[in-house]
């Protein structure tokens, strides 16, 4: 369902319909505040070849790569290599046809601690689906029909799966924190995501990729654990521990996500159904 936003749909309707000139259109906001949907809506009415693709996390030269397979695939000829994308643009423009070419960004994740370390900011796909669709099946539909879907499982997504599943497990614990945000049940929240520490003792350093800022420089940092069986408190005490040893980070709060449940009770568990969480004080 698509409700509001006439002005902008006609503005860009409206471009995307000039048949005399090529046109690029920019459309920057917040994320989750409808960007692509807005794009897909105005694609409904659009009398031509639309060509979706969405940067993945990556270099330039894999990014292109994909999107040179993405516009050979929408179009429906053999993959091209283009020497640039200016290159592509131009073959596209030898066509005798109005094309959509869809390129929807992926997200700023940076650490909560660093904000401006440019070194830190990468970009990451946030839609869960789409995510794993290039993670795995994007430029093998070739392989897959050679070998079959139940083969390919087996080999190329099976082995990792648990681990790609453990990452996810750790987004869909911020979403939960951002939900609970919003609807006020924890109101000295500040910020929420990656944090980036360094220790000048041991010349080590890493990223925790759930964890809370509340009010000043305090944080709470959450260990998200894909399991088929309940954490035991001897495994949450261990965590606690190499978690202390760390120097260069302020922990005000350690606490536990894990999707098999808890052997024990450490405190309640949240509101919501889902995967279980525990706080070691």
């Amino acid at each position: 369902m698509f409700i509001g936003r006439k002005k902008e749909l006609k503005q860009l309707s409206t471009e995307l319909s000039s048949w005399k000139r090529k046109t690029a259109v920019l459309i920057y906001g917040k994320r989750r505040v409808g960007k692509s949907t807005l794009i897909q809506q105005a694609a409904k009415s659009f009398k031509g070849k639309v060509i979706n693709y969405m940067c993945v996390s990556s270099t330039l030269e894999g990014n292109l790569d994909l999107i040179y397979r993405s516009v050979s695939d929408g179009l429906g000829i053999p993959n091209i290599k283009f020497d640039s994308l200016f290159a592509m643009m131009d073959y596209l423009k030898t066509l005798d046809k109005k094309i959509l070419l869809d390129m929807d960004t992926i997200h700023k994740t940076e650490p909560i601690n660093r904000k401006n370390d440019k070194k830190k900011q990468f970009y990451e796909i946030s839609d869960n689906l789409i995510r794993f669709y290039f993670t795995y099946i994007f430029g093998r539909t070739g392989t897959i029909a050679r070998i079959g879907e139940e083969q390919f499982f087996n080999n190329a997504i099976e082995p990792s799966l648990t681990q790609y599943v453990s990452r996810r497990l750790e987004g869909i614990t911020l979403q939960y924190f951002n939900r609970m945000a919003l609807l006020g049940r924890y109101p000295d929240i500040e910020e929420y995501g990656c944090y980036w520490y360094d220790d000048p003792q041991t010349k080590t350093n890493g990223e925790f990729d759930c964890v809370l800022k509340r009010n000043g420089e305090n944080y709470d940092f959450y260990e998200c654990k894909y399991y088929d069986r309940p954490m035991s408190l001897d495994e949450c005490t261990m965590e606690k521990e190499q978690l202390k040893k760390i120097r260069g980070i302020q922990v005000s709060g350690i606490g536990f996500v894990c999707s098999g449940g808890f052997e024990c009770d450490i405190l309640p568990p949240p509101v919501e159904a889902g995967a279980s969480s525990r706080q070691l004080a």
